[in-house]
């Protein structure tokens, strides 16, 4: 998501990826300065937010309530304020600082440590804090709350699936029917296919302000009107894919309490600031940036003038808070019908967990995804970054698309409510109905693959922390690396029909990775590379991000695109994976906005505001 910024921003890999993979963490006692800390429960993990700022200091205030029931509160966190002790979490801290952020991290770890993943999660919720349980698998399916409430196990045939995490409020998506058995459909290829009734169908005319016009070929969103007004990622990315394929979306936000990723890195010059980050910009090309403090009143009569506009509205809030804000979408649709209002929470809109908020790390680990990564022996590792807001933009963007045609047929708008985690759970669908179907649980396993073996990734030997992948599937993939490694004890003791198959070799994968391990060191990687895939062997280096810009297959499909940003100047965005036949150029229509960049614009040109009430409204601290 953000890992491709580092190398053009600040000339360097992320953290912890390059040279540095093998480093020791950065701590204060327990507590981890790169990341997220994975504490141990009574029965489990839980993934704690322990850092900066007002996320760190629920965390610490949540423990400390804890220890005091506990009679277990240390002597020395007496009197201290947790807002102001989680605000100098860092690397530079003095002694006597470190000396406190020890003990509280301390006091979390003892105070967690007694308690269930689901009594500790259930705090959080309470407590607003971000606090999630390492959910397995079998947390998942028999003692997730949440999910039972939301009706997410679908009886589908004669065995239970996850459901759809996608909820149509007028055009419900229903699992109906089992798969079907391979061929069971043939006979459809000797018959006339009959279309139901009431589907859009390509002779629908679009209505006259989506009429085809010659220079929005391949911009299918082309007219399209989007009032934005979600944060961080996926609301951003699932906009942002509206904007580049030609709608007009005005992302509305405010410096008072800014979108977190503005003030991460990747940043210009590795200078932290709120027109810095590459996060942010990366997130929200194509849009038209507005700044706006809903909580004033000329705030929220901008708003409604906003949504009024719209053909969608798009927020990413913790459920409930657009409705405090004044911007209730039950009543607001009431008197909008035609409106597509699209909201993706963690949780979901309804149950008893709808109002705990976190980003996609708290969503990975209660997705059941972070659990599943990581060695046998080891806590979790868990995924690279928010891994549920790398998913669920695709079901969110595929969701607006069914929505926004349907309504060219009935005119009609609906809400959609969309469940991060419970998209992201369709990753692991497979692992799902293997518990539920077989009783058979899936837990970390390393690298290792039910699919592939060896599946492995090797040190190999031009420089320090290179890798290589290397995955065989098939016996001929498997004798084909035989013969490359060309090592008579490897060929005498794997070579025969007896380990043929991935079953047979899986019980012998700690010895064939020795082997493949020793002879990988002495290996340059980007040779070993073409020597692996010329013999038909699946097998990539494990490039780094700096590597990208210099990737004959990413160079030759244009990937990265260089736009104008207003503060950083030209810089590189990611561009599109999927090319269009009727588009040329850019896919990416414009950089990412600086905070207010078009504000004036927006209110002028799009709202009709007279140059007058701008003013009055910029007195009263709207634009703040």
């Amino acid at each position: 998501m953000h890992a491709t910024g580092f190398w053009p921003m600040e000339r360097c890999e992320p953290p912890l990826t390059g040279d540095d993979r093998n480093d020791p963490h950065p701590k204060i006692g327990k507590l981890d300065l790169t990341g997220l800390n994975t504490v141990a429960t009574a029965d489990g993990y839980v993934l704690a937010s322990l850092r900066g700022g007002r996320f760190g200091a629920r965390v610490l205030r949540m423990a400390a309530a804890l220890a005091e029931s506990d009679g277990d509160f240390p002597e020395i966190l007496e009197g201290v304020d947790f807002t102001n002790l989680a605000d100098k979490i860092g690397p530079d801290v003095d002694d006597a600082t470190a000396e406190l952020i020890t003990a509280a991290t301390e006091m979390v770890h003892r105070a967690f440590g007694r308690r269930s993943k689901a009594e500790i999660f259930d705090r959080a919720v309470t407590n607003d804090a971000q606090v999630a349980p390492v959910n397995s698998i079998a947390d998942l399916v028999d003692r997730d709350p949440q999910l039972r409430s939301r009706g997410f196990w679908k009886q589908v045939g004669d065995r239970m699936h996850p459901n759809t995490p996608i909820r149509f409020s007028r055009t419900p998506a229903l699992l109906s029917e089992s798969a079907p058995e391979l061929g069971a459909s043939n006979n459809l290829l000797r018959e006339p296919i009959v279309f139901s009734d009431g589907l859009p169908v390509r002779s629908i005319p679009a209505p006259s302000s989506l009429e085809p016009q010659e220079d929005r070929l391949g911009q299918a969103f082309a007219g399209l009107k989007v009032a934005d007004f979600s944060w961080v990622g996926v609301g951003p990315i699932s906009a942002k894919a509206l904007a580049d394929h030609g709608a007009t979306v005005v992302h509305i936000e405010s410096a008072t309490i800014p979108d977190v990723l503005r003030m991460g890195r990747p940043a210009k010059d590795g200078i932290l600031g709120l027109d810095r980050g590459q996060f942010f910009a990366n997130f929200n090309t194509s849009k038209y940036g507005i700044q706006l403090n809903l909580r004033t009143d000329w705030g929220k009569k901008i708003a409604s003038q906003l949504i009024d506009w719209a053909d969608v509205v798009v927020d990413s809030f913790t459920t409930g808070t657009m409705k405090r804000l004044g911007f209730d979408p039950k009543e607001i649709l009431k008197s909008r019908p035609d409106l597509i209002w699209y909201s993706t929470t963690l949780r979901g809109q309804t149950g008893p967990h709808a109002s705990f908020g976190g980003f996609g790390q708290q969503g990975s680990a209660i997705a059941g995804l972070h659990g599943l990564t990581g060695w046998v022996d080891r806590a979790p590792a868990g995924t690279w970054g928010a891994y549920t807001d790398f998913i669920t933009p695709r079901f969110g963007v595929s969701a607006l698309a069914s929505a926004i045609l349907e309504r060219r047929a009935s005119g009609k708008g609906q809400f959609i409510d969309l469940s991060q985690i419970e998209a992201g759970m369709q990753f692991i669908g497979p692992l799902l109905l293997d518990y539920m179907t077989n009783k058979h649980l899936t837990t970390s396993q390393g690298n290792s693959s039910l699919y592939a073996c060896p599946n492995q990734t090797y040190l190999t030997g031009d420089g320090k922390e290179r890798y290589i992948a290397i995955s065989c599937e098939t016996d001929k993939q498997w004798r084909a690396l035989l013969d490359l490694v060309d090592n008579p004890e490897l060929i005498s003791k794997f070579g025969g029909d007896n380990f043929a198959s991935v079953d047979d070799r899986l019980v012998h994968e700690e010895e064939i990775n020795n082997y493949l391990t020793e002879w990988c060191l002495g290996k340059d990687g980007r040779e070993l590379e073409s020597q692996l895939i010329t013999a038909g062997i699946p097998a990539s280096v494990v490039q780094r991000t700096s590597e990208l810009y210099s990737d004959e297959q990413i160079l030759h499909r244009a990937f990265f695109e260089t736009h104008q940003h207003a503060l950083m100047g030209p810089t590189p965005y990611d561009g599109h994976s999927t090319k269009f036949s009727a588009r040329s150029g850019n896919y990416l229509r414009g950089p990412g906005p600086i905070m207010g960049e078009h504000t004036f614009e927006v209110l002028s040109d799009i709202l009709d505001m007279t140059v007058d009430d701008i003013g009055e409204a910029a007195a009263t601290g709207t634009f703040t």
